[in-house]
């Protein structure tokens, strides 16, 4: 599976945002589900910056990665990934 150069570089300069938007915004909210997806582009990407936000909180420290973080954060994955299939 070979990573685009352009998939590479959104997911480095947006490696934080699945964590920050899912921890501050309300990830019910079609508005911020909308605004993940255009910032993303496509699932492939969207997939790796899950990938990579996990990773990344998990690695930081046990107080990063919490059962609530995770649940939110696959909650807004999974709501951007429907947005993006549905378009």
């Amino acid at each position: 599976m070979a990573i685009e150069l352009g998939s590479l570089r959104a997911v480095v300069r947006h490696h934080l945002v699945l964590p920050t938007v899912a921890t501050r915004r309300d990830i019910a909210d079609e508005r911020v589900v909308r605004e993940m997806a255009e910032l993303v582009g496509d699932a492939r990407t969207l997939r790796l910056l899950y990938l990579v936000g996990v990773a990344d909180a998990r690695a930081s420290s046990p107080d990063v990665w919490s059962a609530w973080k995770a649940q939110l954060m696959r909650s807004l994955y999974l709501r951007v990934l429907a947005h993006l299939e549905a378009e």
